[in-house]
């Protein structure tokens, strides 16, 4: 074990101590491939595609604490130049009506109380220090360093919301790290988590799976910094992740990701070859609910059972079809492939039941 340098804080400043680095104790390292912007980033919660067109947007965000994809997608986009990270996040939202937001504006206040997103870097990536960055769906910021919320950067956030979703724009300079802008090549620590009140509820979402505990930083994906132009090929990719650890990496682009094991060759991975994975063919009680409805178009639930199958066959296409698909679909289409046997079964029981009460009429 190498020994390398925790970031320690204090009002006056920051101070750096000499640690030995922990492990990385993912398993699955996610990675994310954080280019050069190719042009100037107003921080205006826009996302202007001229401005954010070449960064790679991702999503797959989870349930913290389980495998199971977050029904509230998130979004997520970052890049850099000369003097900032820039990051654009979009959370999607079918409750925008009921998305909490009322615990102000105030700098450095309990924005984990509304809906919200946090971010966490890890740039010596000795999977122990961070710094920690939160800001809600009304822009009220957080920041702190190991914990400090003493510590303070100068770094921006704007929020907007939309019909189904809200999005934060935000810019955090590198300086105020101590830091220079990272060369291509470099590789930090880096997770993204949101916390949702909209449901009545708090639901944890990450994009790296931390347990339910956002500042497990031996937990986290990571960032690997390209220039302008890279583009993935097993080459690349191999040289992107060959220090992210765990059992295998996997770099995510739009139409999936790279899977690396350790020791392997770099492997495409397309979201819609996932989605023809999650498709196990045609459900059994689906070919019998037909039979029913048809020969008792009367029965309960026929609106239900037609949405459903509506659905189903709509992804059939998208799989048959074979395009590129991204991360924003991909996720909506695995989960109703996920939930498809339980939501037949329940129809199905329902109509059973129906059935049995009018032959005893």
């Amino acid at each position: 074990m190498w020994q390398r340098w925790l970031t320690m804080c204090s009002v006056a400043g920051i101070l750096f101590v000499p640690v030995r680095a922990a492990e990385n104790a993912a398993d699955t390292t996610l990675v994310y491939p954080c280019r050069q912007a190719t042009a100037p980033i107003t921080v205006d919660g826009k996302l202007d595609a001229a401005e954010w067109g070449s960064a790679v947007e991702v999503g797959g965000f989870g349930i913290s604490g389980s495998e199971d994809l977050a029904p509230e997608q998130v979004l997520m986009r970052l890049c850099y130049d000369q003097n900032n990270l820039y990051l654009a996040i979009t959370c999607l939202e079918s409750n925008m009506k009921g998305l909490k937001t009322s615990a102000g504006t105030q700098k450095d206040g309990p924005f984990w109380e509304d809906d919200s997103i946090e971010f966490f870097l890890n740039p010596n990536h000795d999977h122990q220090s961070y710094w920690q960055f939160g800001v809600t769906a009304k822009a009220m910021q957080y920041d702190n360093c190991q914990g400090d919320s003493a510590w303070n950067s100068s770094w921006t956030a704007v929020a907007t919301q939309d019909a189904d979703s809200w999005t934060v724009e935000a810019a955090l300079p590198f300086a105020d790290l101590d830091l220079k802008s990272p060369a291509p090549g470099t590789l930090w620590g880096f997770n993204l988590c949101r916390e949702r009140h909209a449901g009545g509820k708090l639901d944890l979402y990450n994009w790296a799976n931390v347990q339910r505990v956002f500042n497990t930083v031996s937990r986290f994906g990571h960032l690997a910094f390209v220039a302008a132009d890279w583009q993935p090929a097993a080459a690349n990719v191999a040289a992107a992740v060959k220090d992210a650890g765990g059992k295998e990496s996997r770099l995510l682009v739009p139409d999936g990701w790279w899977r690396t094991p350790t020791g392997g060759t770099p492997e495409h991975v397309p979201f819609i070859a996932m989605l023809r994975s999650e498709d196990r063919g045609l459900p059994t009680v689906m070919t019998e609910l037909t039979a029913m409805y048809a020969a008792k178009p009367e029965l309960p639930l026929r609106t239900e059972y037609q949405g459903i199958q509506d659905s189903y066959t709509k992804i059939k296409g998208i799989i048959e079809a074979g395009a590129p698909l991204d991360a924003r679909n991909w996720a909506s289409n695995k989960q109703f492939l996920n939930a498809v046997q339980g939501k037949l079964d329940l129809v199905y029981w329902r109509v059973k039941l129906a059935m049995l009460n009018l032959s005893m009429e």
